[in-house]
């Protein structure tokens, strides 16, 4: 769940959002936690990091998600 939480929050920032706007959205939830799910979401390909401290949606997982297939 916080997978995906997560993942949705940063596609409604097609530009990119700080970590500590991430951070501060989810604040039940421990940094370390946050730090490792978006680590992980970035070696499965779902996110990129464009610049220090800063993560986006692929480019392609957006193009997929904004144009569905169904």
């Amino acid at each position: 769940m916080l997978k995906q939480d997560v993942y949705n929050f940063i596609k409604n920032h097609p530009n990119g959002v700080s970590v500590k706007e991430i951070y501060s959205n989810f604040t039940h939830i421990p940094q370390g936690t946050i730090s490792n799910r978006l680590s992980n979401m970035v070696d499965e390909g779902l996110l990129e990091r464009p610049k220090r401290g800063v993560y986006k949606v692929t480019d392609f997982c957006y193009w997929i998600s904004k144009y569905s297939f169904e």
